[in-house]
């Protein structure tokens, strides 16, 4: 039969000594986060916010549609029975 060995166990305190280690070397650095509303992020001055969509992801929920606040994407109801919902808008 095979013997198991048990790791070593570590002092308690040494976990408390590397989470200190983990804050303090973060305590200095710069934030990360920007304060939304009072600071704007960094934006490209001609960047148009660029919408993909996957014709083979679309359920035909029509909710792409409706968020769209500039009424650019539409959805045209194929001719035509389709079954379902995934082939009833072909074209947007």
């Amino acid at each position: 039969m095979i013997e198991v060995k048990e790791p070593k166990k570590e002092l308690p305190i040494i976990g408390s000594i590397k989470g200190m280690f983990a804050v303090a070397k973060h305590l200095f650095q710069k934030p990360v986060t920007i304060q939304y509303p009072e600071e704007r992020p960094y934006e490209p001055d001609r960047f148009r916010f660029r919408i993909f969509l996957s014709l083979d992801d679309c359920v035909g929920c029509t909710l792409c549609e409706q968020v769209c606040p500039n009424k650019s994407i539409t959805m045209q109801r194929s001719r035509g029975r389709t079954r379902g919902t995934r082939g009833r808008y072909t074209q947007m």
